[in-house]
């Protein structure tokens, strides 16, 4: 999970990228940066931490440029101790490329192998991204000679890079690489480039901005960011589909791979995304509300009503479910006055838990049935926390009622004394997301 934004602008875009960064903070916390591009150089500024503490106002201004690349890191490939994994990533033939990606590669082992023997290109980090763009890099690079031979043979001078040779080789890199990629790249001299794998597991969406100087153009992992921006969101990428914002501001789009039906990432709805964020045309909020009310339809039908007194929402993602859910069972939503920070929840979920064990140390006379519908099970630490925090609680009888089902977790928490669990099944949880039975976005 990352969050990645590109903007071209008709004026400096640094200031933009910095504050879509803060939106899209929730997505990583481990690394950000930023890449400009002026006058076909690239400036770049990218470290460990938050986006806050990353970016000085020397950094800021040391990035100038009307075209540039965000990005916000959550490590899952590589190492998330290593600072020259974070991103974006740059390679300097052909033409001069950065990149920003969310997603993973479940070739790119296979992938770094090739790149060795057969393109002999050196992948110095274990990050897949670093991968992924040396792929698209040798495509351009192959399509360019191709060119350049047939301008050497017409005795002509080489022409610039064509939009066409930039989509073939996105088609060149979905045929070579297999995974989960959203992905924003600017091409010196070029433009700013993005495109979706063709499951479209990965969210990437489409904003545009009308100026006196013309339209400016972004495009960001969550509409949040375009719209926090005062962009407007158009729409999101098609599965296997690539657009161009080139220099003049002009808009290329074109399907560069076959599209395999839109798949989206279940957890971007359970977890990932903010709720005030449109995902391929489905509110997380009202997702978040479905799983809620489905949930509670299946708990009727399971447990006594009279016996559940509260439903707590743990994490901050999962407030809307529990509120629904509390909503349809007529029972109290302990909610938290203070909202946790979605800055690090691994950090805040600590401080909220430790005050919702001192407040329920005064009522522990009531029965409380503690029911957890987000994905805890991203950070196993969490449910350990959780487990060993709640369940001392004397005569707490603590039944956990979960979104989506997760093997482990009923060791984990069986071992630390929870009375009882139950799952919101698979099917419940496509049908909240309005999808079919084998999950394709309807």
């Amino acid at each position: 999970m990352c969050g990645v934004i590109g903007v071209a602008g008709h004026g400096p875009v640094n200031q933009a990228i910095y504050d879509g960064l803060l939106l899209l903070q929730h997505r990583g916390q481990d690394a950000a940066g930023i890449a400009t591009e002026d006058r076909g150089r690239f400036y770049m500024y990218k470290a460990n931490g938050l986006v806050r503490d990353v970016f000085r106002t020397r950094n800021m201004r040391s990035l100038p440029g009307l075209h540039g690349l965000g990005h916000v890191r959550y490590p899952t490939a590589g190492s998330a101790m290593n600072p020259e994994e974070a991103q974006p990533f740059y390679v300097n033939a052909p033409h001069g490329i950065t990149l920003a990606h969310n997603g993973n590669l479940t070739n790119s082992r296979a992938l770094q192998r090739e790149m060795y023997a057969l393109d002999r290109r050196h992948i110095n980090t274990d990050s897949d991204s670093e991968v992924l763009l040396n792929v698209f890099a040798h495509a351009l690079q192959d399509l360019g000679a191709a060119s350049k031979l047939e301008s050497i043979r017409a005795q002509s001078p080489r022409a610039q890079l064509s939009v066409d040779e930039i989509f073939a080789a996105v088609s060149m890199l979905g045929e070579r690489a297999r995974g989960a990629y959203a992905v924003a790249m600017q091409i010196a001299n070029v433009g700013l480039l993005a495109f979706r794998d063709p499951f479209g597991i990965r969210p990437m969406c489409l904003g545009y901005l009308e100026t006196d100087h013309g339209t400016e153009w972004m495009v960001a992992s969550e509409s949040v960011a375009v719209e926090g921006l005062g962009f407007k969101r158009l729409r999101d990428l098609k599965p296997g589909e690539a657009i161009l914002i080139d220099r003049d501001g002009q808009l290329h789009q074109q399907q560069c791979m076959p599209s395999q039906g839109l798949h989206p990432c279940i957890f971007e709805y359970v977890y990932f995304a903010r709720p005030d964020s449109m995902i391929d045309e489905v509110s997380v909020y009202d997702a978040r509300l479905k799983m809620g009310a489905l949930l509670a339809d299946d708990v009727k039908s399971a447990l006594r009503l009279g016996d559940i007194d509260v439903v707590m929402p743990i994490p901050d993602t999962s407030r809307p479910s529990a509120m629904e859910m509390a909503d349809r069972l007529a029972v109290v939503a302990l909610i938290p006055k203070r909202q946790c920070s979605v800055v690090d929840r691994r950090h805040q979920f600590g401080i909220r838990l430790d005050r919702l064990v001192i407040f329920l140390n005064r009522t522990r006379k009531i029965s409380a049935y503690l029911i957890d519908l987000a994905d805890v099970v991203v950070h196993r630490d969490l449910v350990e926390h959780l487990a060993f925090a709640v369940v001392p609680l004397g005569d707490l009888a603590i039944h956990v009622q979960r979104g989506i089902g997760h093997a482990g977790l009923a060791v984990v928490l069986g071992m630390q004394g929870a009375e009882a669990q139950r799952y919101l099944r698979m099917q419940r949880v496509l049908e909240a997301q309005h999808r079919d039975a084998v999950g394709v976005l309807r």
